[in-house]
Formats: structure tokens, C-alpha cells, sequence
């Protein structure tokens, strides 16, 4: 999509100065259903490779509602630190 550049330098921007704020806004565009593959998976890992915990929340909520799960579990084995773990076994002990 067209918006996509942008909602990437969005995304960046909010991670990168910190404005928690703003992380609900994250959570949307990686909700969106007209996210591309490419722009779900930078999301990903970007969120994945702060390791902090509202960012972490917002993976893991987007992990258990189904979609795109592979993109968030290759996100979070990047550089698993002991909380991307704990979401991990969560999810690999899920019924």
C-alpha cells in the first residue's frame, strides 16, 4: 500500500523516542488487515527487538489472535531474551 512508507517511519518514530502514548498505535497498524507481509514482519521485529514489556504485550496479544503467528514467532527468536521466551512457552503450551 501506498501509506505503507509512512506507517514505517511512523512506527520508528514512536519506538524510537519512546512515546508510549502512542504504542496503541503500533498495535493497530499490526493488527490492520491491509498490512502487507513485508511491513507486518518489520513491525515485528522492530517491537520484538525493544524487549520492553508494552511492546512485548502488543506481540503477544497479536500472537494469541491468530494472525500472522509466524511472523511474530520468527520476530521474538531474533534475539530471545528471557521475557520473548516466557511468550514463547506460553505460546507452545497453549491447549
Amino acid at each position: 500500500a501506498g501509506d505503507e512508507p509512512m506507517c514505517t517511519l511512523l512506527a520508528e518514530s514512536i519506538v524510537g523516542r519512546e512515546i508510549e502514548a502512542a504504542y496503541g498505535a503500533l498495535a493497530s497498524m499490526l493488527a490492520a488487515k491491509k498490512i502487507s507481509l513485508e511491513l507486518h514482519a518489520y513491525l515485528a521485529m522492530l517491537l520484538a527487538g525493544t524487549n520492553r514489556p508494552p511492546l512485548l504485550a502488543i506481540l503477544e496479544h497479536e500472537l494469541f489472535r491468530g494472525r500472522r503467528r509466524d511472523t511474530i514467532i520468527e520476530a521474538l527468536h531474533i534475539r530471545t531474551t528471557p521475557e520473548q521466551a516466557a511468550i514463547l512457552k506460553r505460546w507452545d503450551e497453549r491447549e
